[in-house]
């Protein structure tokens, strides 16, 4: 039968078990887990403070010495490691008890758990002091500190060796005197947890307490508020976070700090309502409406006023029929609307000016892109057609100079019109014919070199095929050719 182990990791040696060694596991188990368990210490030294998910931890090994199987254990750190340190007994089945103390440098506090860590089931160990710590080695093990519990019907000592309330988990029951003359501050203790032992605190910067004057002082307060009762006047401090439940703050001289007050979203209801403004913007002082001039509703997020100042940049959505100071208005892009509509213009360029139009003089239908007016004044730049041309000439009519390619490759330009090659034989991309129906592109060779199209899109004088040739390798040959929307046709050339 194979060797067991028991709670304190002793070997217990199986029938014909140990042969020729059986002695030795005798005296290990004696000399070191036995009498270790007995009357054994063990210094402990720490050099992280660790934490509840990744702990230090005490071990009872099996068949072999361990800090552990030591029965008095003290917890000890070369220097301040910063914050409370975690201990956690292994395994999580032991049961057992050690006697520990906690010499952790810089006064910091030990926490003790077994198994996964729970803080109800866990014992904090204050500095330079000692305790019985119980570990139940239970499912969900739990570790207590034997003196939290402790009952006898007399002790003796004397209290001044108290000289903290940390050593007093549970005091159930402390004296209490009515104390209602002292005119200096005192400061309210809480805890951190709602049951076992904990460590009671203050905040002296946060929260204080003026028993003469019955002064409660804090830097806010939360809740409804359905609880309090008084006046307002009483509240020298803090804020009045939710004033739904304040059903007889109907003046507020007297509330000195209710910087906030309860909000609900209402987008819901359709009665008319009045937004309310205050006449500083320091102190305390009543909320103000204006019913005739200025009101709201609610469910359709209409806000109603006699007038509106500003430039209103940034008002959207804005309907300019009465807006006097207008910059900016809505535009739409309408390409389909086929009834005439009017240019507007202003009599000047500064100030704010009224619109106008030229119903008989200037007009312009969208969906065919014709703008009609009886005249034109001015350099006239760019593509000159129409679908029916009327009578007339220009005066002047100034084009773009010719341009001297020297290329292998050249793409026409939307501003050429004439093009001359020298010395190398260029491929030219002429513009896609079908986007400028109409245009005339002029070219000619200085030297002896051929010009084509990279496209087979040129078609010769005397034909109807397309091709790529434009200009012959010889010197002085010219062609001008015109886009009829499909492709680039040959009209003059030498």
């Amino acid at each position: 039968m194979a060797s067991t182990y028991s709670n304190l990791g002793i070997e217990l040696i199986g029938t014909g078990e140990q042969a020729g060694s059986w002695g030795t596991t005798t005296n290990d188990n004696f000399q070191y887990i036995i009498d270790n368990a007995i009357v054994g210490y063990k210094l402990v030294t720490l050099t992280t403070a660790g934490t509840s998910g990744s702990p230090n931890t005490l071990n009872v090994a099996p068949g072999a010495a361990s800090d552990g199987q030591n029965r008095v254990i003290e917890v000890y750190s070369a220097s301040d490691l910063g914050a409370t340190c975690f201990l956690q007994i292994t395994p999580t089945t032991f049961a057992g008890y050690y006697i520990i103390r906690n010499s952790l440098a810089g006064s910091r506090s030990l926490r003790i758990f077994q198994g996964a860590y729970v803080a109800l089931n866990s014992v904090l160990l204050v500095n330079g002091y000692d305790a019985i710590i119980r570990c139940d080695g239970a499912g969900t093990p739990k570790v207590t500190n034997i003196f939290n519990n402790i009952q006898g019907s007399t002790f003796s000592g004397t209290a001044t060796t108290a000289t903290t309330a940390n050593t007093a988990y549970t005091a159930l029951a402390l004296t209490i005197t009515n104390n209602t003359s002292s005119g200096s501050t005192v400061y309210p203790t809480w805890v951190d947890n709602t049951s076992g032992s904990g460590s009671p605190y203050i905040s002296s910067t946060k929260l204080s307490f003026v028993p003469s004057t019955g002064v409660l002082t804090a830097t806010s307060f939360s809740g409804a508020g359905t609880g309090l009762t008084g006046t307002a006047a009483s509240l020298t401090a803090g804020t009045a976070t939710n004033a739904t439940n304040a059903t007889n703050a109907t003046n507020a001289t007297n509330a000195t700090n209710a910087t906030n007050t309860a909000i609900t979203n209402d987008i819901s209801t359709s009665s008319t309502v009045y937004p309310t403004w205050v006449t500083t913007d320091v102190g305390n002082i009543p909320q103000y409406v204006s019913t005739t001039k200025l009101s709201f509703v609610p469910s359709t997020g209409v806000l109603t006023a006699t007038a509106f100042s500003g430039d209103g940049s940034a008002l959207n959505n804005i309907n300019a029929t009465n807006a006097v100071n207008t910059t900016y208005t809505t535009i739409t892009d309408n390409t389909s609307s086929s009834s005439t509509v009017y240019l507007t213009w202003v009599s000047a360029n500064t100030g704010n000016l009224s619109q106008t139009v030229s119903s008989t003089k200037l007009s312009f239908v969208p969906s065919t892109g014709v703008l009609s007016a009886t005249g034109f004044a001015g350099a006239l730049n760019g593509t000159v057609g129409a679908t029916t041309p009327s009578t007339g000439k220009f005066t002047t009519l100034a084009l773009s100079a010719p341009s001297l390619v020297n290329a292998t490759n050249y793409s026409v330009a939307a501003t050429d019109v004439s093009l001359r090659f020298t010395t190398t034989a260029c491929t030219v991309a002429l513009p896609a014919a079908a986007s400028f129906p109409g245009r005339i592109l002029y070219l000619n060779n200085v030297t002896a070199i051929l010009v084509t199209s990279g496209s087979a899109n040129v078609i010769p004088l005397g034909s109807n095929t397309t091709g790529t040739a434009i200009l012959a390798a010889t010197a002085g040959k010219f062609a001008m050719i015109q886009s009829d929307g499909s492709n680039w046709i040959t009209m003059m050339a030498n």
